[in-house]
């Protein structure tokens, strides 16, 4: 199953998995010997569930949008909840 990825986290995609992985590696051999297996188990369970949260920044799922030049679209996955006419706003300025 293919996961489609943002072109604009690649970078993270790549780099901080990586450290990820390397941190991990280190972790369990250099703790052979001086830890329990179950302590060292459950750090790099820890570590695992960290890469995960990671890759889970950067979905670009397929979007359907509709073609009605009448609608209005809320950017990225967001919901239009409110449509007002404002006089004077400093944010607008």
């Amino acid at each position: 199953m293919r996961i489609p990825l943002t072109k604009y986290g690649w970078p993270q995609v790549v780099i901080f998995p990586a450290v990820v992985l390397v941190v991990m590696a280190a972790f369990a051999l250099g703790t052979t010997g001086i830890l329990q297996p179950w302590v060292i188990i459950s750090i790099e369970v820890l570590l695992a569930a960290i890469l995960i949260w990671i890759l889970s920044f950067f979905p670009d799922p397929e979007r359907n949008c509709p073609t009605d030049s009448n609608l209005l679209l809320a950017p990225a996955d967001g919901q239009i909840t409110d449509i007002e006419t404002l006089e004077d706003s400093p944010a607008f300025l």
